[in-house]
């Protein structure tokens, strides 16, 4: 079925500016730059600039191929960034229990967690867990896997004497 509205004829020609708003301002473009509805701060534009730069950096990667000279600057940079977070946030923990669903339960076995924070805002940009078990076992070799379990037997012996000398140092 054919669409009855009618519709006004094309113009001729088309205008050369762009029709004012009633308070005399041009219309703005699609292209123009979003309105956040506030003034951006010192922090938000660095952001902004951060994301266009990396936006940036990222298509040039994407459609040239650099040379070393040019890319390794960037790469030391990260590193020494990362390297600074891992000293300064990075922690490494054994853990016994989970927390699920807000309440800890005992683990089904030892886990190893490794978190790093960002040096300067604390927040996380690193979390991984892995099985004790599964780290040992990735060796896949028999002899390995009992050096291992050896070892962890010693670590396990020692651990309980330190927890033995612990309590007899607060009961008496």
């Amino acid at each position: 079925m054919a669409d009855e509205t009618p519709h006004p004829a094309p113009a001729d020609e088309l205008p050369l500016e762009a029709p004012d708003l009633p308070d005399g301002k041009p219309e703005a473009d699609e292209d123009d730059e979003p309105d956040y509805g506030y003034e951006l701060n010192t922090a938000q534009f660095y952001n902004i600039v951060h994301k266009q730069l990396i936006h940036v950096t990222s298509e040039t990667l994407a459609s040239a191929k650099l040379d070393w000279e040019l890319v390794e600057p960037f790469l030391n940079a990260a590193r020494d960034v990362c390297r600074g977070d891992f000293v300064r946030t990075a922690r490494v923990e054994v853990h016994g229990v989970t927390g699920e669903a807000g309440a800890l339960e005992e683990a089904e076995e030892a886990f190893l967690s490794l978190s790093v924070a960002d040096q300067d805002t604390g927040a996380l940009w690193f979390e991984e867990t892995w099985w004790l078990s599964d780290l040992i076992l990735q060796a896949g070799d028999p002899a390995r896997i009992r050096e291992s379990v050896a070892a962890l037997e010693r670590t396990t012996a020692r651990l309980k004497q330190w927890l033995e000398t612990a309590e007899q140092n607060t009961s008496g």
